[in-house]
């Protein structure tokens, strides 16, 4: 006689495994999507910068808008792009109008200037030049009438927006000085504080990605301590350039050297326990604009007086130049431990106090 229960037995068995290794492709799949499409989604395009404008037609489908994006290469991906609006109610919000769109935007970006109606009519493009500190940037966003200055220097805290990686380490009372990438950016008349300055942060983390982040380990550097070496680099070197002044090559490379060589000067200082002696780090204390501290400004008592405290101040005193940056991550090896900038801004060094003096007395006075 059969026994038939033995192959129904088998049978359940046979289709539960089915079952579930049918559920686990089905996991390992939405899995895979799901990274797949947080990295779209977060990741421009290019890194390089490449300002287009972006026209949408009135009634135009979300799926359309999506393929035109692809199509003008602003992103990589429509689907996702589709994805990640109807998963934030996006849908019914894309508005019709031109937009100003740059492909080194991720898609995250493009989403929220397409649904917040930030249409060319309604924003206004500003420029914050390298080395612009976090008064001078609020002090232009109040002067285009975009937020005022008490309300953007509250806000520029870094407590404020701990969710960006990579403001991990920055005492949480700490100012944003020094993360606001100099760059020129789109803001909308009104705009609040905090969508400005997340706007900013996020051009900083795409110019700071994780190779970047690797690269700062095998160095032995933290970002924050190399932020605020960088700003200081930023303020002591080609202080007689004028921003957005057109340079040649052959002056581009003799300044990158400079930044090079006196980055290498802060560390063997550092080295030695020696003070650092900015006047770029005292000037920034006492809001003064001089490109030389006064004998009064030295005798101020501040934690960013270089000049009384060593090591490094508390915080960057600027928002440095990805060359500034990259002069302290990589500088010049040298012996020197003494600078100055002449009154032609070229760069002289030495590697004794009496050299420098005769330095001083030679280009100085």
């Amino acid at each position: 006689m059969r026994d038939f229960s033995v192959k129904r037995t088998n049978s359940n068995h046979l289709i539960t495994r089915t079952i579930v290794l049918a559920l686990v492709v089905v996991v390992l799949f939405g899995a895979a999507f799901l990274v797949y499409a947080n990295f779209k989604i977060n990741k421009p395009l290019t890194f390089e910068s490449r300002e287009q404008v972006f026209n949408i037609e009135k009634g135009k489908s979300v799926r359309s808008v999506g393929e035109q994006l692809k199509d003008e290469g602003l992103i990589s991906s429509a689907f996702v792009f589709r994805v990640y609006i109807v998963w934030k109610s996006f849908s019914d919000q894309v508005q019709a109008g031109s937009f100003k769109l740059d492909s080194n935007m991720n898609i995250k970006e493009i989403a929220e200037q397409l649904t917040r109606g930030r249409g060319l009519a309604d924003e206004i493009a500003i420029t914050f030049p390298e080395g612009v500190t976090l008064q001078q940037i609020a002090e232009r966003l109040e002067q285009n009438g975009v937020v005022s200055v008490a309300e953007f220097i509250a806000t520029a805290k870094a407590q404020n927006f701990s969710d960006f990686d990579f403001l991990y380490g920055v005492p949480g009372a700490a100012s944003l000085e020094g993360y606001l990438f100099p760059d020129t950016y789109n803001f909308k008349k009104g705009e609040a504080a905090t969508s400005v300055i997340s706007k900013m942060l996020e051009n900083f983390g795409r110019k700071f990605d994780g190779d970047f982040q690797k690269d700062l380990a095998r160095k032995g550097k933290s970002l924050y301590e190399v932020l605020i070496l960088a700003s200081i680099v930023e303020k002591e070197v080609g202080r007689n350039v004028k921003k957005g002044t057109s340079l040649s090559d052959a002056d581009k490379k003799q300044l990158q050297e400079e930044r090079r060589l006196v980055a290498g000067v802060f560390e063997n200082r550092m080295a030695i326990g020696m003070a650092l002696e900015s006047d770029a780090t005292v000037t920034y204390i006492t809001q003064s604009g001089n490109s030389r501290a006064t004998f009064a400004e030295l005798e101020v008592d501040s934690p960013y007086n270089t000049y009384k405290y060593r090591g490094l101040p508390p915080g960057p005193i600027s928002s440095p130049s990805l060359d500034s940056i990259d002069a302290v991550i990589d500088p010049k090896e040298s012996n020197y431990l003494f600078f100055l900038s002449s009154l032609d801004g070229t760069m002289y060094f030495a590697e004794t106090l009496e050299g420098h003096k005769d330095n001083r007395a030679k280009y100085l006075e």
